[in-house]
Parts: C-alpha cells; sequence; structure tokens
C-alpha cells in the first residue's frame, strides 16, 4: 500500500496541511519543519499524486507534448530521441500527455486551456505554423523544437542545420571534390530547406557551379536515397560525392553504389545528416552530421519549465550546434 500524506503527517505529528505545504516548499513553512517533512516523504518512499496535487494547486500538471501528423514521416527515431530527452527532464513533476495535430483540428476543442500548464511543440514541416498560431492563441506556456520562430516572439529551441551541411559541404570541397550531388528530402520538411540551402551556398561560396542534373529529390527513406542515387549513376559524368540530406538515405545510396559494383569510399563518397546510431555499424560506416536531438529535447523541457517557475527566460531562442563526424564513407581525391 502506497504511503500518503495522512501517514507522514501521523508520523511527523504535524497536520497533513503542513506536509502538503513542506512538499511544495510553501513560503509558510520553515526551512527546518519543511527539511524534516521531506527527509521523511524520501525515507517512506512517498510518492507525490499529481491529481490530488492539481486540485489544491489549482494546476493541471500536465505539459502538452504536441507534433503534426506529417511526424509520419519521419524516421521514428527522431521523436523517439527528443521525447526521451525531454522526459528525463520533466521526470515526475509533470504529466506529458503525447497528441498528433491537424491543421485542420479544433484546437480549443481538443486541448482545453485549463487541462494544460504547458506545452512542447516539436514542428517539422513548414505547414505547422497554422497549428502554432492557435495554439500560441491559447495563452498557455510554450516552447517550438526544432524550427526558429523567434521572430513571432515564441519561444524555441532549434538545431542550426544550415551551418551543419555549409560545414559538411566545404569538408568535401577541402577533400578535393568538385563535383558533389544532393539527395533532398521532403520540400516542406523544414529541415530539408535548412540544409538544401546550406548545400548550396557552400558550393557559390567557394567558387563551385550549382549543376542541377546533381540535385535529386529524396523522400527521408532508403527508398527514395536508392533510387536517387541510381539516378545519379546513370550520369556520363558522375558526381565524386553525394550529400544524402538524412541518413537513411545515405543507406539506400550505399545499396545502389553496391549494386552498380561501385565502391566507397574509393569510387565515391557519401556524407548522411543525424547521426543516427546505425551510421557507425554499417560495413563501411556513415560519416554525417550529428544533430542533437535528445539535447534539443532537454532544452525545450528545461525552458518551459523555468517560463512556468520563473514566469519567463531571457532569450527566445536556444540554438544548437552540430558535429562533422569522418568515418570510412568519405576519402579525399
Amino acid at each position: 500500500m502506497s504511503v500518503t500524506i495522512k501517514d507522514i503527517a501521523r508520523l511527523a505529528n504535524v497536520s497533513h496541511t503542513t506536509v502538503s505545504r513542506a512538499l511544495n516548499d510553501s513560503p509558510l513553512i520553515s526551512e527546518e519543519t519543511r527539511k524534516r517533512i521531506k527527509e521523511l516523504a524520501e525515507k517512506l518512499g512517498y510518492v507525490p499524486n499529481i491529481s490530488a496535487k492539481s486540485l489544491v494547486l489549482e494546476k493541471s500538471y500536465n505539459i502538452g507534448l504536441f507534433t503534426s501528423k506529417k511526424i509520419d514521416n519521419m524516421p521514428t527515431s527522431f521523436m523517439y530521441e527528443v521525447f526521451d530527452g525531454i522526459s528525463q527532464v520533466i521526470e515526475d513533476k509533470y504529466n506529458l500527455v503525447f497528441k498528433k495535430l491537424n491543421d485542420t483540428d479544433d484546437i480549443q476543442a481538443n486541448i482545453p486551456r485549463k487541462k494544460y500548464d504547458g506545452i512542447i511543440f516539436v514542428s517539422v514541416d513548414v505547414s505547422d505554423i497554422k497549428m502554432l498560431y492557435k495554439l500560441d492563441a491559447l495563452k498557455v506556456p510554450m516552447v517550438v523544437l526544432n524550427r526558429d520562430l523567434s521572430d513571432l516572439g515564441m519561444y524555441c529551441v532549434y538545431v542550426d542545420e544550415y551551418s551543419g551541411t555549409r560545414n559538411a559541404i566545404e569538408y568535401l570541397i577541402k577533400s578535393g571534390h568538385t563535383k558533389i550531388a544532393i539527395i533532398k528530402g521532403p520540400e516542406s520538411f523544414i529541415t530539408s530547406r535548412e540544409r538544401y540551402n546550406g548545400y548550396i551556398d557552400a558550393l557559390r561560396e567557394n567558387g563551385l557551379n550549382v549543376n542541377e542534373l546533381y540535385i535529386k529529390m529524396g523522400g527521408f527513406t532508403p527508398d527514395s536515397g536508392f533510387e536517387a542515387m541510381d539516378s545519379l549513376l546513370r550520369l556520363e559524368d558522375r558526381p565524386t560525392a553525394v550529400f544524402a540530406s538524412n541518413d537513411l538515405m545515405a543507406v539506400g545510396a550505399m545499396k545502389a553504389c553496391s549494386r552498380w559494383n561501385i565502391k566507397i569510399p574509393d569510387d565515391i563518397s557519401i556524407l548522411g545528416f543525424d547521426d543516427m546510431d546505425f551510421s557507425m555499424y554499417l560495413s563501411t560506416s556513415l560519416s554525417t552530421v550529428r544533430k542533437p536531438r535528445k539535447l534539443m529535447g532537454q532544452k525545450g523541457a528545461s525552458i518551459l519549465l523555468d517560463i512556468l517557475e520563473k514566469g519567463q527566460v531571457s532569450e527566445k531562442a536556444c540554438i544548437l550546434k552540430t558535429d562533422l563526424i569522418i568515418r570510412e564513407s568519405t576519402k579525399s581525391r
């Protein structure tokens, strides 16, 4: 049977109101009493009942973890790692309630304002902005992940994917590659656009022409990476390096090279993005750009907790950096 506040009150010889106030750090309780009651609660293995706590403090103790249904087109590991980072910070302070939303949903009907103390929204598609405007109108503290919306006054945590891609392409150029292709991600995905822009600007800033034949569309899946690479390998003037806009497409591209008896990295270099867990374990380990997905979740949750506990934080935007991870799939010319 679980320990209750009344059990702690009886053993501490105080009222249950005093115990509740001590456990919630009320200024009405002395530091000595607060410390004594907390130590007793920990010794007894007391676990707070969030539902009861919410009635006392007029808070829901729910945090909404929302995203759009477009998340289904992203690798499953992306949301898992973001969620893992959020969970590590939130712990048992709040309940996390996960929902996938459509931009046609009636936000006020589906998300009653009093049901959530705060919201974390993971944005993946440019069309998410419609939902974000609706959520912002609820006047519930909110942090947006994976997208820069600081210009709209929203708190956000995102990765500088543009610079991460530009640095990766510049590494290939410094390695002697001048014929560099790209396998793009879905057009409407924010990450796809940032990575593509980084690729284009890196070429231009280093005096290289953009070859339209080297730009292939993908869908963040191995199959799309295979098809794009197959198309590139049919060119008379093949690229010497290929940047795949995520690791799953890079795997598909590597499979296509195997089908054509193209050796990696001797004949062609391949570089991915994300640094998914499998990348280092491929038969030819994948060079890639590491995106700190878990850290993004941790930072977002920390900012939201600061807003809920302190009222605000100083910076609207938290920008995270990528790391270029060089393995076996790339080689100097």
